[in-house]
């Protein structure tokens, strides 16, 4: 039995991640769906949906992003509103 078993559940192409939060007598839970793509997959899609690449970063330190050697991929978009 695999220990990420209460966290997520993978379906087909996609991940099912699970947070629960316990604080005292207080749990919180919550879950999201999450869909593997490459960086070249999510770059596409946000310009084909109107937004431009400010930056890419290979973390949260923000160095440079090489596509053969970074997780995470860190993309900042932005798109102007009219």
């Amino acid at each position: 039995m695999s220990p990420l078993k209460d966290i997520m559940s993978i379906r087909g192409d996609n991940i099912k991640f699970i947070g629960k939060l316990i604080c005292a007598n207080d749990i919180e839970e919550s879950s999201v769906q999450l869909y593997p793509v490459t960086a070249e997959e999510l770059v596409g899609c946000a310009k084909g949906l109107g937004f431009t690449v400010d930056d890419m970063y290979g973390g949260f330190d923000k160095s440079k992003f090489a596509v053969d050697n970074n997780f995470p991929f860190i993309v900042i978009l932005n798109k102007k509103l009219t």
